[in-house]
């Protein structure tokens, strides 16, 4: 049964109203709150309870039309408490995982042009989850696609895993139009892209404003029957309509052992800032430092992207910048307050936010236990 609570603004994004929130737990449950959530006028949280959920016996992907814009968030690791449905988010990101087995996509949101008209940019937010087994035989087409016509909503991704996923033109995820791009803190893992455009592919619109691309882990994705320059890792195509402002801050990044390049960049301004990278393609940056292209020792356990005890991306991170009021879109930015993984580290600790997607247990040769208060 859907479970709907109404709260007041006390989500993760600012809400001007009151905001519904929906605790599912079934794809059936899932569908059902995208599409309240798609026209009913007021934001909306959808909490989605820990579990693995296959989307193969329905046949298509989620999907989310936007007929009223609205901001979105939607997150993974809810439990129950007693009688209260979805009150604690205790589990990480691999432990709510969404997955069709190579059978057909995963999640599609939609924005059409008619969202512009409003004026007030609206915004989506996915935190917490895992996207495994999706694929696409449709050209520009990915395991997690979100296409805004309106080149108008802004876009958080944290704290996500992308695995084995498979499509043509961004195996994992696509990102078209939108106004500003963020990803941060997680892994895109063992996609396959069919022909080129790699494991992500962002298509910016003639009006988006830039991309933010900030401790990821993108390792071991591949390409099959590759063309010309083919790429790997991240995608970033040029903007629509000679948008000569669009921008891409790419920071903190393991970009590491992907099929031909790990990194293309078609973006009229772009800063590159303590990356570990071996096969780099990126076009003319306009600001770059820090980059690392030796082995980024992490874990070899399964599943597990920690850097190791050796690693030289311990503490080698650029830190967030000090809040200022109006930032220029360089200083316009947050690294969050939790790794990947989670836990009672957090983000930063020690001298330095360490490169990639997991903060390590390791600063300075010392050992820290990756539960012990810092």
């Amino acid at each position: 049964m859907l479970r709907i609570l109404i709260l007041a603004g006390t989500l993760a994004v600012p809400m001007t109203a009151t905001a519904a929130v929906f605790c599912v737990g079934s794809t059936a449950e899932f569908q059902a709150a995208l599409d309240s959530a798609a026209g009913n006028g007021e934001p909306d949280e959808i909490r989605v309870k820990t579990g693995s959920y296959s989307l193969a016996a329905q046949g298509q992907p989620l999907i989310y039309v936007q007929q009223v814009p609205e901001d979105l968030v939607v997150s993974g690791g809810w439990s129950d408490f007693q009688t209260i449905q979805c009150l604690l988010q205790d589990g990480g990101p691999l432990d709510t995982s969404l997955n069709t087995s190579l059978e057909h996509e995963l999640f599609r949101i939609l924005v059409p042009t008619a969202s512009a008209a409003t004026g007030t940019p609206n915004r989506f937010e996915i935190r917490n989850l895992s996207f495994v087994g999706g694929t696409q035989s449709l050209l520009n087409s990915s395991a997690v696609l979100v296409y805004d016509l309106s080149d108008s909503a802004d876009i958080l991704i944290d704290r996500v895993f992308f695995g084995a996923n498979s499509g043509f033109f961004g195996a994992a995820l696509s990102l078209q139009g939108l106004s500003t791009v963020m990803i941060r803190n997680s892994v895109f893992h063992a996609n396959e892209a069919i022909e080129d455009n790699g494991s992500i592919l962002i298509g910016p619109g003639g009006e988006s404003r830039g991309i933010y691309f900030l401790n990821n882990t993108v390792v071991n994705n591949q390409v099959d029957t590759p063309e010309s320059g083919a790429c790997g890792g991240l995608c970033i195509e040029e903007p629509d309509d000679g948008n000569s402002d669009y921008r891409a801050l790419i920071a903190n990044n393991v970009l590491w052992n992907n099929a031909y390049t790990d990194l293309r960049v078609g973006a009229a301004v772009v800063s590159f800032y303590f990356n570990s990278v071996v096969a780099e393609a990126v076009i003319d940056p306009e600001q770059q430092a820090g980059v690392i292209d030796t082995d980024p020792l992490l874990s070899q356990q399964f599943l597990d992207f920690t850097p190791t005890s050796t690693s030289p991306l311990i503490d080698a991170g650029l830190r967030e910048p000090a809040p200022v009021p109006d930032p220029p879109f360089e200083q316009d930015w947050s690294l969050g307050t939790l790794d990947f993984y989670g836990g009672l580290i957090g983000r930063i600790h020690a001298d330095g936010v360490d490169i990639g997607a997991v903060e390590s247990p390791y600063s300075n040769t010392l050992f820290r236990d990756r539960f012990e208060t810092p």
